[in-house]
């Protein structure tokens, strides 16, 4: 009794240690920035006569995730919103228009944003960050997209981005007289922190428990042994 009682105890202490917070960090801080404008054909101000509408969330909009881990484990968020604009052309002629979308994902702070690891019983620490930009419609083959990751390892404990990332796009859209055409966006920002202990660690552990176990066992087969 006195060794399956012992047994029972170190299984809970190691299942408690296993959740205690670690000496490793993964952090995921994404701000994903959009901004959408309509410049005339050759990229100067629109002429008298277009009218522009923000719709939504607006011309542009700031999607924010911010993640972080510190014990073994994984976190994941998903952050949505939407918005777009809306042009209608007043000229009295057919013009074609310039949409004009620029986007920014990660830390425009420039704040390093990552993962680090110093404890032997873990493995690594690692964070994954998507924004994805869907603007219907787009020329453009699939939606517009930016993904980071990192991974730290035995010869890079820590890993992460120091600078934003920025990206633009231009297309025409031609607008007959008195026509509105409308460009939608949606901004999809993703998140992931991720802790996994050293997998030698867990099975070291593991066997650690199964001796324990097989000698709890064989001390009651010697006692009925005993009595019989």
């Amino acid at each position: 009794m006195r060794l399956r009682l012992t047994a029972v105890a170190l299984a809970t202490v190691l299942s408690v240690g296993l959740n205690q917070p670690a000496l490793a960090t993964a952090i995921v801080d994404v701000q994903a920035f959009f901004a959408g404008s309509v410049r005339a054909e050759d990229g100067g101000a629109l002429p008298a006569g277009f009218a522009i509408a923000c719709l939504g969330a607006g011309c542009s909009d700031t999607v924010h995730v911010f993640l972080s881990r510190t014990a073994p484990g994984e976190t994941t968020q998903t952050k949505s919103d939407s918005g777009g604009i809306a042009i209608t052309n007043n000229t009295g002629t057919d013009s074609e228009v310039l949409i004009f979308l620029i986007w920014s994902a990660f830390n425009p702070g420039g704040l390093e944003i990552g993962a680090s690891v110093d404890d032997p019983t873990l493995e690594f620490a690692s964070f994954s960050s998507r924004v994805a930009i869907t603007v219907p419609p787009n020329p453009l083959a699939g939606p517009l997209e930016d993904f980071h990751a990192c991974e730290t390892s035995v010869g890079e404990p820590s890993c992460g981005v120091k600078a934003p990332d920025a990206n633009e796009v231009e297309f025409p859209v031609l607008l007959a007289a008195g026509s509105t055409a409308e460009v939608d966006y949606v901004i999809d920002v993703s998140g992931t922190v991720r802790i996994i202990p050293e997998p030698g660690t867990v099975a070291l552990f593991g066997a650690g428990l199964m001796m324990l176990w097989r000698r709890a066992a064989g001390g009651r087969c010697r006692s009925f042994a005993a009595s019989s």
